[in-house]
């Protein structure tokens, strides 16, 4: 569960990563460091490979991941590359969705809810 500081930090990286929807429509787009497509997988699907840009900042790194018809799923990470978090939103039910990550060798699988992606270290902290 997330605490005030975290949920604090959550919203200043939504607002940096141009999550939502008012900070899109605001302000310019945000510097991307990375494009590359990841493993994505929607329960009782077959894995497929999903679009994602990373964003780099020197205290957190947010991962927007795009599901093929535009969705978008942002997953954050520490400086170090270890998983936070992933965005969610009332408005979808996300919010009520169970996030856990575990860590495969050089890869981070997260699960949000029904959906799973694989990211590479690589891929997050740009090495």
């Amino acid at each position: 569960m997330m605490g005030r500081v975290a949920t604090q930090s959550l919203a200043a990286l939504l607002a940096i990563s141009g999550s939502t929807a008012a900070f899109a429509q605001s302000a310019p787009a945000p510097h991307v460091d990375a494009t590359a497509e990841v493993p994505c997988m929607m329960r009782g699907a077959r894995e497929t490979r999903c679009p994602a840009a990373a964003m780099r900042g020197t205290e957190q790194i947010a991962i927007d991941v795009r599901w093929p018809g535009g969705r978008t799923r942002t997953l954050l990470f520490g400086p170090t590359g270890k998983f936070v978090t992933a965005a969610t939103a009332q408005a979808d039910g996300s919010a009520a969705y169970r996030i856990s990550s575990r860590r495969t060798g050089d890869w981070t699988t997260i699960i949000v809810g029904p959906e799973t992606y694989r990211v590479p270290d690589a891929f997050i902290l740009g090495d």
